[in-house]
C-alpha cells in the first residue's frame, strides 16, 4: 500500500511538473493530458492536507478555479487550518485583480 501510495504521488508530481513546465505551457494537448492524470488519481487523495497541496500546485501553474475548488474542499474537511485560508485569501485576491469571481467556504 505504501508503495502504491508513493508511485501514485510520484505520478501525480510528473503531472504537475508537466503542467508548469514552460516549453508545454502553450502545448494544450500536453496541458489537457496532465490534468487529466491529475484527475484521475484524485479520487484516491480525499484528506484536507492532498487537496490543499493539489490546490497549491493549480494556483502555482494558474488554474485559479480548479485551485479555489480544492482549497475549499480542504477547508470543509479541516476547517482550521491556517495554511489553507492564507492560500485562498491569496489566490481569492489574485482572481479578484483578474475580475474573476471568487466563492466563500
Amino acid at each position: 500500500m505504501i508503495m502504491s501510495v508513493r508511485c501514485t504521488f510520484l505520478f501525480l508530481s510528473l503531472a504537475l511538473c508537466t503542467l508548469h513546465n514552460e516549453s508545454y505551457m502553450h502545448n494544450n494537448f500536453a496541458k489537457e493530458s496532465a490534468s487529466f492524470m491529475v484527475a484521475s488519481f484524485l479520487p484516491f487523495f480525499q484528506d484536507a492536507s492532498s487537496h490543499m497541496n493539489l490546490g497549491a500546485m493549480l494556483h502555482l501553474v494558474g488554474k485559479l478555479t480548479e485551485a479555489e475548488d480544492h482549497y475549499l474542499t480542504a477547508l470543509r474537511l479541516e476547517p482550521g487550518n491556517q495554511a489553507t485560508a492564507t492560500n485562498i485569501q491569496r489566490l481569492h485576491n489574485i482572481m479578484r485583480s483578474k475580475g474573476l469571481k471568487t466563492r466563500d467556504l
